[in-house]
């Protein structure tokens, strides 16, 4: 199993760094963690630049979170991968940054890269209105049907 030394983020716009801002939010300061921002304008070539020059350092297993499968984050990290020790999830949220971020500084022997995928999927949920029977949500959350299989 493979054991990752680095995390790093890849994002349209500058979700990457809100999502970590987020997650500090709820469990405090994270280090040793990178995020990656596709601005406006900005080439892939040049992106993927940006994302070089600090990967070419890190010398070990890095886990990739992206945003979007197929966009230009997951795209440009595709390329470095063929020259990287690199393993890429896609869907990054919250649940997933959290998850995989405190599973990795832990001395775990779990397919990471899986477990962030497992998070990913897991994390959504369908509530449907007609299943309240109160509109205060709180009141009825221990018996909340939600749907998690489709």
């Amino acid at each position: 199993m493979k054991k990752y030394k680095y995390l790093i983020l890849c994002s349209h716009g500058h979700f990457a760094q809100e999502v970590v801002k987020a997650a500090e939010m709820i469990g405090g300061k994270m280090k040793d963690l990178s995020t990656f921002s596709l601005l406006p304008g900005m080439s892939m070539p040049e992106f993927r630049n940006i994302i070089e020059n600090d990967i070419k350092t890190m010398d070990g297993p890095i886990l990739c979170l992206v945003d979007l499968y197929g966009g230009t984050p997951s795209t440009t990290v595709l390329t470095l991968m063929k020259d990287y020790d690199i393993d890429m999830v896609t869907g990054l949220n919250l649940a997933t940054l959290i998850e995989t971020y405190s599973m990795m500084h832990m001395d775990s022997n779990m397919d990471l890269a899986k477990h962030a995928y497992d998070t990913v999927r897991d994390s959504a949920k369908i509530i449907r209105a007609e299943d309240m029977d109160h509109p205060d949500i709180h009141d009825k959350s221990d018996s909340l049907h939600v749907e998690t299989n489709y």
